[in-house]
C-alpha cells in the first residue's frame, strides 16, 4: 500500500510538471509610444487699458499709472523664446499733436526668469520685455509677473487726450 501511495504521489508530481512543460503557451508583443512635442506659446495680459493722472510736473515728473498688468507667458521652445512689445505709433491727441511713445515705460515687480528686469521704454520699433539672449533666458516654462507702467510727464506736453496702442508679440521658436 505504501508502494500504491509512493506511485500516485510520483505520478501526481510527473503530470503536474508536464502540463507545465507540455500545456503552456506564452507569447510577447510591443507597443510603440510617440510624443510630438512643438513649440508652444501663451500670453495673458491683464488689463487691457492703462490710464496715466493729470498732474503738475513739478510735483511729479514721472507719473505711475494707477493700474498694474498681471501677464503670463507660457512657452514650450527648443530655442530662446521672446517677448516683444511695440507700440503702434507715438502717443498721439484727436488733434494730431504726438508725445514720444518712449516717455512710456513699463517695468517688471522682480525676476522672474523671463521678463527683463528695469524700466523699458516702449518704441514703435519693438522693444524686448522678456526672454531672449539679454532676458532672463527665454527657455520652456511658466512665467507670471506684474508690469507697472510709467510716464515722463513735462511742462512742454500739448493739452489733449493721448493715446497709443501696445501690441505683444510672443515667440516660441
Amino acid at each position: 500500500m505504501k508502494h500504491k501511495i509512493a506511485l500516485l504521489a510520483i505520478l501526481a508530481i510527473t503530470l503536474a510538471g508536464a502540463g507545465v512543460a507540455f500545456g503552456q503557451a506564452t507569447t510577447s508583443g510591443t507597443v510603440s509610444i510617440t510624443a510630438e512635442i512643438s513649440p508652444i506659446a501663451e500670453l495673458t495680459l491683464g488689463a487691457a487699458t492703462v490710464d496715466f493722472p493729470n498732474t503738475t510736473p513739478t510735483n511729479n515728473g514721472t507719473l505711475t499709472a494707477a493700474v498694474t498688468t498681471a501677464v503670463t507667458a507660457n512657452v514650450r521652445t527648443a530655442g530662446l523664446a521672446t517677448l516683444v512689445a511695440t507700440a503702434n505709433h507715438d502717443l498721439k491727441s484727436i488733434g494730431g499733436d504726438t508725445i514720444p511713445i518712449g516717455n512710456v515705460f513699463s517695468s517688471i515687480d522682480s525676476d522672474h526668469g523671463f521678463f527683463i528686469t528695469g524700466a523699458q521704454a516702449m518704441s514703435t520699433t519693438g522693444t524686448t520685455v522678456g526672454g531672449g539672449a539679454s532676458g532672463g533666458g527665454g527657455i520652456s516654462g511658466s512665467y507670471t509677473g506684474l508690469w507697472t507702467w510709467t510716464f515722463t510727464n513735462q511742462w512742454t506736453y500739448k493739452t489733449g487726450n493721448y493715446s497709443a496702442t501696445i501690441s505683444y508679440l510672443l515667440s516660441a521658436p
